[in-house]
């Protein structure tokens, strides 16, 4: 189950009685309203009129100043490299008549915010590897002449860090060796950087900037003769290897990309060596959580992903599975569900149980369709002074402290019910007052 946790504590302060009576209405309302929002997210696949043919290796990106994610690139079944261009509008591909770079897969394509370019660099063709830098302006690329420049490679790391301002390039392979070289871009020139740590000699990397937590974050890669799982950020000078409770598998070609929808760094698929991967993971700046999306793509690795400003959508197409290459076009987009409650206390004591009654009007906005459950957890027994007077049920069933309880769920994509629960708590008849604390879940 995918769950977003957000707390509403609702606090009830009731003085507790002698028992007078079979029952006594206290008459004691305590009132609270807020709004709990769930967001969730999960993979949906399109099924847009145009498409690029199955392909792997193909570089994108996203470009601001053209509102365009661009496709360079890639390799077809037969393992021809393409010299493609395709651009994605929110719902359909439309390929591009363009001048631009050879025919290559493997290129690197990434937005430079500092200097408003998006650049292509490096790629191969299964026989040459290539060192040129070109420019897209929204219907062709220009070839850069720097003065230096990063050797020949493909599969090299390629990402903007907008903490430093830099477009850094990590890695790649020559077609005879494995790289661990850092460089970055100023907008005309690639400079060579001297990090004291780096990550190991490797192609197939996956990078990306992490909004959240102001990271330029870097996974896996084959080195030749080993997958990796090592997680390292770059912070303008230098690397550093993380130490993460939980990795993803040790991979290369997995697809690494920031959902400015979600607020999540998303890392999805690879190659193992051994199998291909469809496992969607999150990073938040320390370590990584596997999702559990209700949809995803198949097992693939080099699949070509970019977030689309526009259309408010992280893009995944293509890449290379157990049964071959892929042309299917997905996106990981986020599941709301949104639960504005509103609570009225009505507290009568029951022989020597005392009984609140709760009513939320929950309104539930499930932009992905499919269900949605509403989950109540209390945090633990309440006590009068020195003693326990739990255990609580709700509805006639117990509620162990910290253990979620599913108490409404639903099918429709908006849905609005008055939902009523009865929250039982053994009394005693102590004297004194008691507090209870109820957190409310939406999860989809």
């Amino acid at each position: 189950m995918r769950e977003v946790k957000r707390l509403l504590r609702c606090l009830a302060y009731l003085a507790l009685v002698p028992v007078l009576a079979a029952q006594v209405l206290l008459g004691i309302p305590s009132l609270a309203s807020a709004s709990t929002t769930g967001v969730t997210s999960t993979w949906a696949e399109l099924s847009p009129q145009t498409s690029p043919l199955a392909l792997q290796l193909a570089g994108m990106a996203y470009d601001p100043s053209t509102s365009q994610t661009v496709m360079l690139g890639g390799e077809d079944a037969l393992g021809v490299s393409s010299g493609a261009t395709w651009v994605w509008n929110g719902s359909n591909w439309t390929e591009m008549i363009s001048t631009g770079p050879l025919v290559a897969y493997g290129v690197s394509v990434a937005w430079d915010g500092s200097s408003s370019q998006l650049l292509a660099f490096g790629g191969a063709n299964g026989l040459s590897y290539y060192n040129a830098t070109w420019t897209w302006d929204g219907s062709n690329w220009t070839e850069m002449f720097p003065t230096d420049s990063p050797v020949p490679r493909s599969s090299a790391c390629m990402a903007y860090d907008a903490s430093t301002g830099q477009l850094v390039l990590f890695g790649g392979y020559t077609g005879s060796s494995y790289l661990s070289d850092t460089w970055t871009w100023d907008g005309s020139n690639w400079t060579e950087m001297s990090p004291q740590t780096s990550p190991p000699q490797e192609e197939g990397a996956s990078c990306a900037y992490d909004a959240a937590t102001g990271q330029l974050v870097l996974f896996g890669g084959y080195t030749g003769s080993s997958y990796l799982s090592d997680t390292w950020t770059w912070d303008g000078s230098n690397w550093t290897e993380m130490s993460p409770a939980s990795s993803p598998s040790p991979a290369e070609g997995s697809s690494m990309v920031w959902d400015t929808s979600t607020g999540q760094l998303v890392l999805f698929g690879g190659y193992t060596g051994s199998s291909y991967l469809s496992d969607t993971w999150v990073w938040n700046g320390s370590n990584w959580t596997e999702m559990s999306p209700q949809a995803s793509p198949p097992p693939l690795a080099n699949s070509s992903v970019a977030y689309d400003t526009s259309s408010d959508q992280t893009l995944l197409f293509g890449g290379m599975g157990s049964s071959g290459l892929s042309a299917e076009t997905w996106l990981w987009e986020a599941e709301t569900l949104e639960a504005p409650v509103s609570i009225t206390w009505l507290a009568t004591l029951d022989g020597n149980n005392l009984i609140e009654s709760t009513t939320l009007a929950v309104t539930v906005n499930d932009t992905m369709g499919g269900t949605w459950d509403l989950d109540a957890t209390i945090g633990s027994d309440p006590t009068s002074g020195s003693h326990t007077i739990g255990p609580v049920s709700l509805n006639g069933t117990a509620m162990q402290p910290g253990v979620a309880t599913v108490v409404a769920s639903g099918t429709s994509t908006s849905q609005t019910e008055e939902l009523s629960f009865a929250l039982t708590i053994p009394a005693n008849a102590y004297a004194g007052g008691y507090s209870c604390a109820i957190s409310w879940f939406i999860s989809g």
